[in-house]
């Protein structure tokens, strides 16, 4: 977690095992900045990261990480019984 000032208001970027987010954590209320410890909408989530950057946060800090890749199911061969007529 780190704090980046932004428009005379401090923003806090969380990372949990959900989901990275922004926090408001002071200033004063409008459009941008939601409250103290509320959810930042997701549309000025981009201006606080470049803000962050700009300020000294490492990029890497926003990446997601690496989804492991699903590996590919490979469909089981139905046995044939010998003794049995299809009908179809």
């Amino acid at each position: 977690m780190f704090d980046v000032k932004h428009n005379g208001n401090v923003y806090r970027y969380c990372k949990s095992d959900r989901g990275n987010y922004w926090i408001g954590v002071s200033g004063t209320r409008n459009e941008f900045y939601p409250g103290a410890y509320c959810h930042v909408p997701l549309a000025f989530c981009n201006e606080l990261r470049k803000s962050a950057i700009e300020q000294g946060a490492d990029k890497s800090i926003f990446k997601a990480p690496k989804k492991e890749a699903k590996k590919a199911s490979v469909s089981r061969k139905k046995k044939k019984d010998e003794g049995s007529i299809s009908i179809f």
